[in-house]
C-alpha cells in the first residue's frame, strides 16, 4: 500500500475533506512505510504473545474435535472419525464428546461446521510431520493455541489496513489495537480454535476489499476473491449468512458491476457444499446448519437484548464500552453518515445479527467470556467506528477532539483490562461459568446478577456466589430425596436440584458389601464399613463450596465447604451414638474442622496420599434433625493451590462418599 493517503469520497463536505488532507499531511514520519511496518509488527507481536501465552483455554469444549477432523483429512482423506473412535468417545483426560458427533450410515462425523477443519488441515499436516497427534489432548491444545493466536494477529492486521484507508496510521493503529484487545476478538478467538476464528477472518477480509474500493485505494473490488471470502465465512459459521445477504444487497444497489461475479462465485461454492452434504448426510445441509437451535426455549425478546447489551456478564457495552461511544457518535452524525452506503451496511448488519443472536435458544453462547456470540459482528462495529471517526472528528473543535480521543482511549483501556487481562489471564473468570455452581447453561439468570460479574471473578467471589446460590436453592425446596441411615451420599450429588425434580429409584441389595477396612482417626475405635449397593437417580444432596464431579471424586474449592442432605422422618435415637464415615483423600496434609448442624465434631488431620481412606467420626444422635435438611460443614484453612498454574482452585479434600449409621462401632 502506498505511504501517502488521498482524500476520499467526493460527497464529503468541503471542510471535512480539507481536514482529512491536513491530517494526512501531518502524518509525517508515521506515514513512511518503514515506521508503519515497524509499529504494525510490534503491535502484531503483542497480540500474538498475549493470545499464545494465555493460560485460559477452551480447546476441550466445542472445538475439541476440529483438528481431529483435520487429521482425518490428512491421514484418511475423509471427514469420518471412525479411525479415532476411541479418542472421540472417551478422549484421555477429557470429557465425553459423544454429543459433538453425529452418526450417519454407521459412520461418525463432527457436528460442527467443516470449514475450520479444512482450513487447518495444512497446519495439522505439518504438525504430524513434527510428531504431534491431534488425538492427544496436549498436542491438540498446543495446535489450537498456536492457530488461534495467529488468526488473532491476521484479524488485527486486516482491521488496521481497513482503518488506514480513511485515517492516518497512528489513529488506525489505535482503533485496531483497542478493537482487537478490548473485545471478544481476543477474549473469544484467543482461547481456542472456534468456528468463529476463520469466519471472522473471512468477514474482515471481505470488509477490507470493499473499503479499499470505496476509499479509492483500489480500482476494483476483486469480486472473485470477495465471493470466496463470503462463502468461506459461511462455510465456517452459518450465522454469518446475514452479512452475506447484506453485502450482496449492497453490491446490487451501489456496486452493480461487481454483483454478478461475486454472487456467481459464492453460489457456485455453496452448490458444491450442498451437494457434498447431500451425499454425506442425505440432506442438503449438515445438522449444525439447520434452524432447530433457534426454535426452542426462547425467552422474551427484551431479555437477550438487555443481556447482549448491558448484562454484567455478557453485555457488549460493559465489556467493550468504547463501542457505545462510537454508536453514540453515529447518532450524532446521522445526517452526514446516512449518505454513505457503508454506514447502512454496518447499521443493518448490527441490527439483523443482534436479532438472530437474541432468537437463539442459548443467546448467551453457553460457557464463554462476555458477548461471545457477537464476535462475528465485531468487524462491522470496528468499521462503523472508523466511519464515525472519519466523518465526526473534522466537525469538532480541537478541544472537543482531544476530549473525545481521551474518552475513547480511557474506555478502550477498561475494555483491554476486561477482555485481555481478565478474559485471557484470569482462570477464575473462565470457571465462573459453572465449574463451581451455578452453571449458567442451567441457570442463565445468573448472567444478569450484578453482584457477581464475570469479569471480576476470583476465588472469594466464586465461593460467595456459590454459597448464595445453594441457599437460594435450599429456600426454594429443591426436593431432596430422604436420606436413609447406612446409605452413602456420593460425590455425584446434584448442586442444581432446583432444575431437576427428583425421580428416585433405590435398589436394596440382598447383602452388604465390604468396601475396605476403615483407618480410624486418633482416639476412634476400629471398625469395618459395610456399604450397600445403591442405584440412585435423583438429588441426594447439595454441595456448597465444592467443584463439579471429576474422575470419581469432587474436590473442595472453598475454605468452607458444606454437604446438605434431608434426613427422613425416620426417628433418631437421641441416646444412641452415631457415626459419620467419610471416604475421602486430601491435597497434602490437611487439618479439617468438621461440624454437624453447627455443632463442632472436632478437628482432624487428613494425611495427604494417593489413595482414598475412610475416616470415622462419632457424634451424638441429638445433633440430627429428623424431617429437616441437615448440614455437614468442613472448615479447610489449609486449602491451597496446586503447582499446576492452570488450576486456580484452593484444594483441600477430595470427596468420594459420606455415610451415617448408628451403632457403637465395635
Amino acid at each position: 500500500m502506498s505511504g501517502s493517503l488521498q482524500p476520499v469520497n467526493d460527497d464529503l463536505p468541503r471542510k471535512h475533506r480539507l481536514w482529512l488532507a491536513k491530517v494526512h499531511t501531518r502524518a509525517g514520519l508515521l506515514s513512511l512505510p518503514s515506521w508503519r511496518v515497524l509499529g504494525l509488527l510490534v503491535a502484531s507481536l503483542l497480540v500474538f504473545g498475549l493470545a499464545y501465552w494465555s493460560p485460559v483455554t477452551h480447546f476441550g469444549s466445542d472445538p475439541y474435535l476440529t483438528l481431529l477432523v483435520s487429521q482425518a483429512l490428512v491421514e484418511h482423506h475423509t471427514f469420518q472419525l471412525d479411525a479415532y473412535q476411541e479418542s472421540v468417545i472417551a478422549p484421555p483426560g477429557g470429557p465425553n464428546f459423544e454429543g459433538q458427533t453425529v452418526r450417519y450410515n454407521e459412520h461418525i462425523y463432527y457436528y460442527f461446521p467443516p470449514g475450520t477443519s479444512i482450513l487447518a488441515a495444512p497446519a495439522v499436516w505439518l504438525a504430524r510431520e513434527w510428531g504431534l497427534d491431534m488425538a492427544r489432548p496436549e498436542d491438540n491444545d498446543h495446535m489450537q493455541n498456536l492457530l488461534s493466536a495467529l488468526l488473532c494477529v491476521l484479524v488485527f492486521v486486516l482491521l488496521y489496513q481497513t482503518a488506514v484507508c480513511y485515517l492516518e496510521p497512528a489513529t488506525s493503529l489505535a482503533i485496531a489495537g483497542v478493537s482487537a484487545l478490548g473485545s471478544s476478538l481476543i477474549s473469544t478467538l484467543g482461547t481456542a480454535l472456534w468456528s468463529s476464528n476463520f469466519a471472522v477472518l473471512w468477514l474482515t477480509l471481505s470488509l477490507w476489499l470493499i473499503v479499499r474500493h470505496e476509499s479509492g485505494r483500489s480500482q476494483t473490488l476483486h469480486p472473485y476473491l470477495l465471493g470466496v471470502s463470503l462463502f468461506g465465512a459461511y462455510f465456517c459459521r452459518p450465522t454469518v449468512a446475514v452479512f452475506i445477504f447484506l453485502v450482496l444487497v449492497y453490491l446490487l444497489l451501489w456496486q452493480r458491476r461487481f454483483f454478478l461475479p461475486t454472487a456467481v462465485v459464492s453460489a457456485g461454492l455453496l452448490a458444491l457444499f450442498l451437494l457434498s452434504s447431500r451425499i454425506t448426510f442425505g440432506d442438503w445441509l449438515p445438522p449444525y446448519y439447520t434452524v432447530q437451535r433457534f426454535q426452542a426455549n426462547k425467552p422474551p425478546l427484551w431479555v437477550p437484548l438487555y443481556g447482549l447489551f448491558l448484562s454484567p456478564s455478557r453485555g457488549l457495552f460493559i465489556f467493550s464500552p468504547f463501542l457505545a461511544l462510537a454508536l453514540g457518535l453515529a447518532l450524532w452524525q446521522w445526517r452526514s453518515l446516512r449518505r454513505w452506503p457503508l454506514f447502512w451496511l454496518c447499521l443493518a448488519w448490527v441490527g439483523l445479527h443482534l436479532f438472530v443472536a437474541s432468537r437463539a435458544s442459548r443467546w448467551f453462547g453457553g460457557h464463554g467470556f462476555g458477548p461471545r456470540l457477537l464476535v462475528d459482528l465485531m468487524p462491522g462495529l470496528v468499521l462503523l467506528t472508523i466511519l464515525v471517526w472519519t466523518r465526526g472528528r473534522p466537525a469538532l473543535s480541537g478541544r472537543a477532539r482531544r476530549l473525545l480521543t481521551s474518552a475513547y482511549l480511557a474506555l478502550g483501556a477498561w475494555a483491554i483490562f476486561v477482555n485481555t487481562i481478565q478474559g485471557l489471564y484470569n482462570l477464575q473468570a473462565a470457571r465462573w461459568n459453572g465449574n463451581i455452581a451455578p452453571d449458567i447453561d442451567r441457570r442463565p439468570q445468573a448472567l444478569l446478577d450484578w453482584r457477581y460479574p464475570q469479569f471480576l471473578a476470583n476465588s472469594e467471589t466464586l465461593c460467595t456466589r456459590n454459597q448464595a446460590f445453594i441457599n437460594e436453592v435450599l429456600a426454594a425446596d429443591p426436593g431432596l430425596k430422604a436420606y436413609q441411615p447406612g446409605w452413602p451420599i456420593t460425590y455425584r450429588g446434584d448442586s442444581y436440584a432446583d432444575y431437576y425434580p427428583p425421580d428416585i429409584t433405590l435398589v436394596r441389595p440382598a447383602s452388604a458389601q465390604v468396601l475396605e477396612e476403615a483407618r480410624p482417626l486418633p482416639g476412634s475405635p476400629a471398625a469395618q464399613l459395610f456399604f450397600p449397593l445403591v442405584v440412585s437417580l435423583g438429588n441426594e444432596a447439595l454441595f456448597a463450596g465444592w467443584s463439579t464431579p471429576e474422575s470419581g471424586t469432587r474436590w473442595s474449592e472453598c475454605q468452607t465447604a458444606r454437604i446438605l442432605f434431608l434426613w427422613g422422618e425416620t426417628s433418631v435415637d437421641q441416646e444412641q451414638q452415631y457415626w459419620l464415615a467419610l471416604l475421602a483423600g486430601s491435597f497434602g496434609d490437611q487439618e479439617v474442622g468438621l461440624s454437624l448442624n453447627g455443632v463442632t465434631l472436632g478437628r482432624y488431620t487428613f494425611a495427604g496420599r494417593t489413595s482414598f481412606s475412610t475416616y470415622l467420626i462419632p457424634f451424638d444422635g441429638r445433633l440430627l434433625k429428623p424431617g429437616e435438611v441437615n448440614e455437614v460443614t468442613f472448615d479447610l484453612p489449609g486449602a491451597t493451590q496446586a503447582a499446576n498454574q492452570k488450576d486456580p482452585r484452593r484444594l483441600g479434600l477430595a470427596f468420594v462418599s459420606l455415610t451415617i449409621y448408628e451403632g457403637t462401632g465395635d
